[in-house]
């Protein structure tokens, strides 16, 4: 792989080696940048990695033939070089951004500060890509973020202030990225160490009478737990539901205890114990409904239509309807059609049923 390379000029083979530290494919704006090169010298000196086929031109960039070309030449640097070369692309961005698409300038930065032996400063890129990447809905590259913080966390004795939180609170954004991102297993293991941690905590903040950890916290992390044990399959889902319930007062009423409950009745249903389903759907909406609050009121009432669905007819249906459309949460209206097409289907009506999913996918 190497051989090719070799034979290029030596100018060539050293800007090689600074666009191996760019990724497989490089803006022409960012290698200038970290080379120190113009546009015109940088052009003249990849002429001849373009006609020897190790780059191509890919638009305003550059890209390795092969990804592992680049892998070869990027593991041919010496140590030194390794670090150097990755600082400098850290400070290239720092100095401008829009080197960089749009969206990816704390990513690169964690990236490359991580490289370069800075954990400083790639836990808090790593902190900030990952706020990002939550906001663009893209919760597999915000769990890959945090796990970089959660890594890097021991050797940032500042990390808690530097981010403005702490070690507790990664550890329930991981949680509830790899929730969303389908990752349970990994999920379940987060927030189990959420749940240590935070006992732990309140263990060591005081002797006797010492109040434990917030119970609306541990309640979000045990309901969370209990869902994605029950998406693997694993026992203990009812047990985490009903236990998140059992942490959260019933008075005052609370969107938290509305949300619990109106979750316990989904999965327990799943069970055997419709009874218990039915009376956590009736007092979600009980509380829903003190509190005002329309999405814990449409979450209640489509989780009882649920426990109650061999009972009850489309009038009531249409009452969930009217709450869920009322609410304009996409959660909830997703939820509600996938609930309406299996209802249309059992009852034979499939043209409807099939209506309900393709709203339920848009």
């Amino acid at each position: 792989l190497l051989a090719g390379v070799q034979r290029l000029p030596e100018e060539t083979q050293e800007v090689l080696r600074d666009a191996s530290g760019g990724g497989t494919r490089i803006e022409h704006a960012l290698l200038a940048a970290v080379t120190g090169l113009g546009d015109a010298a940088l052009t003249r000196v990849l002429r001849p990695a373009v006609a020897a086929n190790v780059l191509v031109v890919d638009g305003d960039a550059y890209a390795f033939r092969h990804a592992l070309i680049r892998e070869a030449v990027h593991d041919d640097l010496l140590p030194g070089e390794y670090t150097r070369l990755h600082r400098r692309y850290a400070e290239a961005l720092e100095n401008d951004a829009g080197l960089v698409p749009a969206g990816r300038l704390w990513v690169e930065l964690s990236h490359h500060w991580k490289a370069a032996n800075d954990s400083t400063w790639a836990l808090v890129a790593a902190w900030r890509a990952a706020a990002d990447a939550r906001k663009a809905l893209a919760y597999a590259e915000c769990l890959t973020m945090l796990s970089r913080v959660l890594e890097l966390w021991d050797q940032v004795p500042d990390a808690e202030e530097r981010i403005g939180a702490d070690h507790v609170t990664v550890l329930e954004n991981a949680a509830s990225a790899a929730d969303e991102a389908g990752e349970f297993d990994r999920g379940i293991k987060l927030v189990t160490a959420a749940l240590r941690e935070l006992e732990e905590t309140a263990g060591d903040a005081g002797g006797p009478g010492t109040a434990g950890p917030d119970p609306a916290r541990v309640a979000v992390m045990l309901e969370l737990r209990g869902r994605m044990r029950y998406q693997m399959a694993r026992p203990g889902f009812v047990e985490d539901l009903r236990a998140a319930v059992a942490m959260l007062p019933a008075d005052p009423p609370t969107p938290e205890r509305a949300r619990a409950l109106a979750t316990l009745g989904n999965y327990v249903r799943l069970s055997t114990d419709i009874d218990e389903a039915r009376k956590a759907a009736a007092e979600s909406l009980a509380v829903a409904r003190a509190l005002g609050d329309p999405v814990s009121e449409a979450d209640a009432l489509i989780t009882g239509f649920c426990a109650d669905v061999d009972y009850l007819d489309e009038d009531h249906l249409a009452e969930v309807e009217k709450t869920a459309e009322g609410t304009g949460n996409q959660r909830i209206l997703l939820r509600f059609h996938v609930i309406k097409s299996h209802f249309l289907e059992g009852a034979g009506r499939h043209e409807e049923a099939a209506l309900h999913l393709r709203l339920a996918r848009e």
